[in-house]
C-alpha cells in the first residue's frame, strides 16, 4: 500500500473554466437586477458570492497545485473555496459520508473534534462558513469533484478504501511499552 502514496489528483482547467463562465453570467445577472429592475438586494448579493467565486476560480485556474494529495497521514485539500491547505489526518477523522445539496454531490468528512478544527483556521470569515457548514450537515469539511480531474464516483470510494485503510495499518502498529532493562546489582 505504502508504494502508490502520495495519489495526486489535478485540478481540472476545463472544468474551472466553465465554472469560471457560470460565475460570470450570474456577474451579469446581477448588474442587470440593479440597472433593469432596480433590485439592489438580489443584484448586490448576486454580485458579492458571483464576483468572489470567479476571483476564486480565477486564481485557481492558474494554481500548479494538485487539488487533492492523498498520503500515508492524511489529505490535503487545495479545490474547495474553504479548504485551508493544511493536511487532515486519516486519525482526526471519524467518518466518511455523501451530502447531496440540490443537485451538488460532496464527499463530507465527519471529525472527531471538529470545533477544535474550525479554530485553527486562521480566517475569520472561513470560520464562520465552516461553522455554519457543521451546523446545517454535520462537519466544517467537504470535498467536491466540481474542480477535479476525477468523477465523483470515483472520488469518494477511493477516499473511504485509503481512509479505511490508513485507519488499518495505524491501528496494527501498536507502540510497545518500553521495558526497563537496568542491572539488577
Amino acid at each position: 500500500m505504502q508504494d502508490q502514496y502520495p495519489i495526486e489528483i489535478a485540478l481540472s482547467k476545463s472544468k474551472l473554466f466553465g465554472l469560471l463562465l457560470l460565475s460570470g453570467g450570474f456577474v451579469a445577472i446581477g448588474l442587470w437586477l440593479i440597472v433593469a429592475q432596480e433590485m439592489w438586494f438580489l443584484g448586490v448579493l448576486s454580485l458579492a458570492f458571483f464576483g468572489a467565486a470567479g476571483i476564486f476560480l480565477w486564481l485557481k485556474l492558474f494554481d500548479p497545485k494538485p487539488g487533492l494529495i492523498l498520503n500515508e497521514q492524511g489529505l490535503i485539500d487545495n479545490a474547495s473555496g474553504l479548504s485551508s491547505g493544511q493536511m487532515v489526518y486519516w486519525t482526526e477523522i471519524e467518518d466518511i459520508w455523501m451530502t447531496q445539496v440540490s443537485s451538488q454531490q460532496f464527499i463530507t468528512l465527519g471529525l472527531k473534534e471538529p470545533l477544535a478544527y474550525i479554530e485553527k483556521e486562521p480566517s475569520s470569515w472561513k470560520r464562520k462558513l465552516m461553522k455554519m457548514n457543521h451546523r446545517l450537515y454535520g462537519s466544517p469539511l467537504h470535498i467536491s469533484a466540481n474542480s477535479l480531474k476525477i468523477d465523483f464516483h470515483r472520488l469518494y470510494p477511493l477516499l473511504v478504501e485509503t481512509w479505511q485503510a490508513q485507519r488499518h495499518e495505524q491501528q496494527l502498529f501498536v507502540p510497545t511499552p518500553v521495558q526497563d532493562f537496568k542491572k539488577k546489582f
